[in-house]
């Protein structure tokens, strides 16, 4: 069960555990690197099956969780990122492939056990 260890563990817990105003929400950050790949907000928003005005609310409220910009607001011309914003869609793709592996391994070891029973 090696495969089931964490590769990182640098986040500990700290007595209580609160939620800190710039935490993530991963269907913003899926927003974001949907975006990222499509390039504009159209194509992005049918990926996403929302509205385009949808997609921009996410965006924005993002940036402003953050506290900074993400996308370069141009009208008109390829959507462009941030130098900020390339980072957190890096690390966004993997904080998403690290939600779906958890949910594949949970999904499989809840099969495990329910054959095992």
């Amino acid at each position: 069960m090696t495969g089931l260890r964490p590769t990182h563990t640098s986040w500990r817990p700290s007595g209580d555990v609160l939620l800190s105003e710039r935490d993530l929400d991963l269907r913003a950050v899926r927003c974001l690197v949907v975006l990222a790949d499509a390039g504009n907000y159209a194509l992005a928003a049918g990926q996403l099956h929302m509205s385009q005005p949808g997609l921009t609310r996410k965006v924005m409220a993002l940036e402003a969780r953050l506290g900074f910009a993400l996308v370069m607001h141009d009208r008109g011309r390829r959507l462009q990122l941030t130098s900020r914003g390339r980072i957190v869609v890096e690390y966004g793709r993997q904080l998403l492939d690290l939600q779906q592996r958890a949910l594949e391994v949970t999904s499989e070891a809840d099969l495990r056990h329910s054959e095992a029973s």
